[in-house]
């Protein structure tokens, strides 16, 4: 089965776009810095809405409760912790 036919539309572009960004970030380090830093804002912002939990236990950087180490495009759970 395709991707289109698993996925919704919406999801596919979400999929398509980020896959896309991903190569980029493979490809050219000035742009994984860019995005790092973009995705930083961006998901410090859906945290504050609880997006990820209320204490951002599902945060795609990791969960760093009760640890020395905080949620950031710097400090990614996995590669850095």
């Amino acid at each position: 089965m395709e991707l289109s036919q698993k996925l919704t539309d919406c999801q596919t572009r979400v999929v398509t776009v980020l896959e896309r960004l991903i190569a980029m970030a493979k490809e050219n380090e000035d742009d994984a810095e860019v995005f790092a830093d973009t995705l930083d804002d961006y998901l410090d912002s859906l945290a504050q809405d609880d997006f990820f939990g209320t204490e951002q236990q599902m945060d795609p950087r990791g969960d760093f409760r009760g640890r020395a180490y905080y949620w950031s495009m710097h400090q990614v759970e996995g590669v850095d912790a």
